[in-house]
């Protein structure tokens, strides 16, 4: 029988060669896919830090508001009862707005405490009932 000629594939040579073909297509595609997902996790990772750093500028408002409102009632200047009003019912909407695990609660809390006017026996007594309904 004559030797086939050299340049001329065998059967098994194009289904190799297609197997080839097949891996490289599927292997780009994964590579499509895995830089769309890293794409999307770094539009998360961004949107989460955009997040963090409006809770950490709320947080140092909420911060510097309770500071002026320690210095009003150590003798600094006194709100007026309609303007005590005012800041208490924000205070209140932006706390009870806050999820339970938002961490700037605690310094509405505080700022709360101070506008109502809570000494320190009434905080102690607060403290103890939180205690009573953490068990």
């Amino acid at each position: 029988p004559p030797a086939p000629e050299p340049d001329a594939p065998d059967a098994a040579s194009e289904e190799a060669l297609e197997a080839a073909r097949q891996e490289t297509a599927d292997a780009r595609r994964a590579t499509a896919a895995a830089t769309k997902r890293c794409a999307d996790v770094e539009k998360a990772a961004k949107t989460l830090r955009t997040g963090a750093d409006a809770v950490r500028r709320k947080f140092e408002a909420l911060e510097r508001e309770n500071a002026a409102l320690r210095a009003g009632a150590a003798g600094g200047p006194e709100l007026e009862p309609e303007d005590r009003f005012v800041y208490l019912k924000n205070l209140m909407t932006e706390y009870l707005a806050a999820p339970t695990e938002d961490t700037a609660r605690e310094p509405m809390e505080r700022a709360m405490l101070v506008v109502l006017g809570f000494d320190d026996a009434d905080i102690k007594r607060l403290g103890e009932r939180k205690a009573e309904h953490a068990k």
